[in-house]
């Protein structure tokens, strides 16, 4: 049988290097990939911000554990601040392998566990990050089944576009990527939405909210530093919120960024890399929503003097949007 992946990526798969624990790691996080299953540990000693040893356990695919070998081996006697900009291409370099985009969150995984990990540790004992220079992602949640609109309500006209293309258009154009988490059969709103952006699809829509987080989690870019997560029926989302909550938490706020709307919590909100495991494992309707209640500490919330954006949730929403007017200008946004 032919291998697909080449020779040095079965060898770590086979044997595997720094497979085990560490006594006392400065650096140890947990992340697992809910579309899967797979579930990988990374720990890190570091000495004067170098990392000594670096060890790995996983329960997981080939793909995952070769990567979590071949990472650990690259991050073993580097500087932190090398490790941490470390790439899903310089893994897949070491590795010496063309994997297809479709099974590349299994090379992922390990790489965004060891992110998390480093900005944890950094915020834990005060040290500077490079983190706030990462990019930062907004994940539209797209996935519902529009039950009490009676139809596919992203797709209802507003102004020259849909709500969704709405939505994606603005957030496009304040953040460095776009994922749109689409439901079963989402063609439509596929083609809607364009490009360009990272369509990924939520196959059990039904499980709830969190299923769409967690489904749009999986696919972000390992050097992401923040995800905003937009809900896709808000069609009068701000751009200029969004501007704020990324100012915020580039500023130092987080590890959750929040708009207060006249003194109530709203949407989008926006997530560092460092709860990214814990949200890829949520599970429920409500989304972030107790993640966030869970432990109001940890919530930076920016008072917004604009009023919050408007749900579509019914034929009655949709009309008092129309109602209320068109989209605004762009630069009004």
């Amino acid at each position: 049988m032919t291998n697909p992946y080449g020779r040095v990526l079965v060898d770590h798969f086979r044997h595997p290097r720094n497979r085990g624990t560490l006594e006392a790691p400065t650096v140890s996080e947990e992340g697992v990939n809910s579309l899967c299953g797979d579930r990988v540990r990374i720990e890190l000693r570091l000495e004067g911000g170098t990392v000594t040893a670096a060890r790995f356990t996983a329960n997981a695919c080939a793909l995952c554990v070769a990567s979590a070998s071949v990472l650990t081996e690259l991050a073993t006697g580097a500087p932190l601040d090398e490790v941490d900009t470390l790439t899903v291409d310089d893994l897949l370099r070491s590795l010496g392998a063309e994997v297809p985009e479709a099974r590349r969150n299994c090379i992922r995984l390990p790489l965004t566990v060891l992110h998390a990990g480093v900005m944890l540790h950094r915020r834990a004992n005060r040290l500077p990050s490079v983190d706030r220079s990462r990019p930062v992602a907004a994940v539209v949640l797209a996935a519902g089944r529009a039950r009490r609109f009676g139809a596919q309500k992203l797709l209802a006209p507003y102004g020259a576009s849909t709500v969704v293309r709405t939505v994606v258009d603005i957030v496009r154009s304040e953040v460095d990527y776009v994922v749109v988490v689409g439901g079963p059969g989402g063609d439509a709103v596929r083609a809607s939405v364009g490009g360009p952006v990272t369509w990924t699809v939520n196959e059990e829509p039904d499980r709830g909210l969190s299923s769409s987080v967690a489904a749009g989690m999986a696919v972000l870019p390992p050097n992401v530093g923040a995800a905003l997560m937009v809900l896709a029926d808000q069609p009068t989302v701000s751009g200029q919120v969004v501007r704020q909550l990324v100012a915020a938490w580039r500023a130092g706020g987080g590890p959750v960024v929040a708009p207060r709307y006249r003194g109530l919590r709203g949407n989008p909100v926006l997530f560092d890399a460092a709860v990214f495991p814990a949200l890829a494992a949520l599970e429920g309707e409500h989304g972030a929503r107790d993640f966030i209640a869970a432990d109001p500490a940890r919530v930076t919330m920016v008072d917004m003097s604009e009023p919050p954006p408007m749900d579509i949730d019914t034929p009655s929403d949709y009309d008092e949007l129309l109602r209320r007017g068109g989209p605004r200008p762009p630069g009004d946004r």
